[in-house]
C-alpha cells in the first residue's frame, strides 16, 4: 500500500507540474496573440495612411499632368494659330 501511495503522490506531482507548464504556455500564447493583434492593427493603420498618401499623390500628379498638358497646348496654339491669325489680319 505504501508503494502505491508513493506512486500516486508522484503522479499528482507530475500532473501539477504539467498543469503549471500548461498555464505558462497559455499565458505565453496570450502574450503572443496580443502582440500579433497589435502588429496587425499597426499594419492596418499604416496601410490606411499609405493608401491615403497614395490617393493624395495621385490627385497631385493628375493635377500636375493636366497643368502640363494645358501649358503645352497653349504653347502649341500660340505657335500654330498665332502666325495664321497674324497673316489673316495683315
Amino acid at each position: 500500500m505504501e508503494v502505491r501511495t508513493l506512486t500516486d503522490e508522484e503522479r499528482i506531482q507530475q500532473l501539477e507540474n504539467e498543469l503549471e507548464m500548461t498555464i505558462l504556455f497559455g499565458e505565453e500564447a496570450d502574450r503572443k496573440y496580443e502582440e500579433v493583434c497589435s502588429l496587425l492593427q499597426n499594419y492596418s493603420t499604416n496601410y490606411r495612411l499609405l493608401n491615403y498618401f497614395y490617393m493624395c499623390l495621385s490627385v497631385h500628379l493628375l493635377t500636375l499632368f493636366n497643368h502640363c498638358v494645358c501649358v503645352i497646348f497653349s504653347i502649341l496654339l500660340r505657335s500654330w494659330v498665332g502666325p495664321i491669325f497674324v497673316k489673316r489680319v495683315c
